[in-house]
C-alpha cells in the first residue's frame, strides 16, 4: 500500500446479506451506513493494542476492489473519537477495513518554551517555566512524518530534525539547542520551518543563555 504502515488495518470486516428464506443477496438495493468501533489509548490519541502509533483521528472506513486488488477509501467516512467509531455510507456487499493514514498538516506547529532560557530565574518544565537543558525545547502537533530546520536570521542552517510517529513521540520532537555539530546555539532568535509532504509553516524562537 502507497499509505506504508500508517495505512495498515485496524479491523477488517465482511459485509454480507441474506433474504429471509437465507439465499445470499449479492448487490445493495440501496445504501446505508455502516458503523465501526475501535479502541483507543488512555489518551484518547492513538489506537490501542496496534503495532504502529496511528493517530485515532486519520481513521478512515476502506472497502476492498477485488477486481484490481486494492483497497479503496470511502469518501464519506467521520470519525467520532468521543464514541471511538467510524461511520460511513456504504452501497455494496464486500470487505471493509479500518484504516488509517498519515498526518500531513503542519499549520498547528508550534514550539515551547520560547525564549528558552534554562538557566534564568524562572528556569525548570513546569508550565510558564522558561525550559531546562535537559528538555530542550518542544516541536509540538508535528505531522506524522516530517523534517524540521532550523536556521539563524542570516540565513544559515543550524540543525536538521526528522520527526516520524513511527520512531519517536507521536506528534512531538525535541530540539536540545544545539548545532549540527554538537556546539551550543548562541543567544538569539531563530528561524524554523516544518515541512511535510503535504505542506509547511514558518515561525520563530528565542534562545537566552
Amino acid at each position: 500500500m502507497n499509505g506504508g504502515a500508517y495505512q495498515s488495518p485496524v479491523t477488517i470486516q465482511e459485509l454480507n446479506a441474506y433474504t429471509l428464506s437465507g439465499s445470499w443477496i449479492n448487490a445493495l438495493g440501496k445504501s446505508g451506513t455502516m458503523t465501526v468501533s475501535f479502541s483507543m489509548n488512555s489518551n484518547n490519541t492513538v489506537v490501542a493494542n496496534f503495532p504502529v502509533s496511528i493517530r485515532a483521528e486519520s481513521l478512515s472506513l476502506w472497502v476492498l476492489d477485488e477486481s484490481h486488488h486494492l483497497w479503496v477509501k470511502l469518501p464519506d467516512s467521520q470519525i467520532n473519537t468521543s464514541g471511538s467509531q467510524v461511520i460511513a455510507t456504504v452501497s455494496q456487499l464486500g470487505v471493509y477495513a479500518l484504516m488509517g493514514s498519515a498526518v500531513g498538516d503542519a499549520q498547528n506547529v508550534y514550539v515551547f518554551p520560547t525564549p528558552w532560557r534554562p538557566h534564568g530565574p524562572n528556569a525548570g518544565s513546569g508550565p510558564g517555566q522558561t525550559g531546562t537543558e535537559s528538555d530542550g525545547m518542544t516541536f509540538n502537533n508535528l505531522p506524522s512524518e516530517c523534517t524540521i530546520r532550523i536556521y539563524t536570521l542570516a540565513g544559515g542552517l543550524v540543525r536538521d530534525i526528522h520527526h516520524s510517529d513511527l520512531n519517536g513521540t507521536l506528534a512531538q520532537e525535541k530540539w536540545d539547542g544545539n548545532t549540527v555539530n554538537g556546539d551550543h546555539a548562541a543567544s538569539g532568535v531563530y528561524l524554523w520551518r516544518v515541512f511535510s509532504a503535504n505542506d509547511a509553516k514558518n515561525g520563530k524562537l528565542m534562545i537566552i543563555r
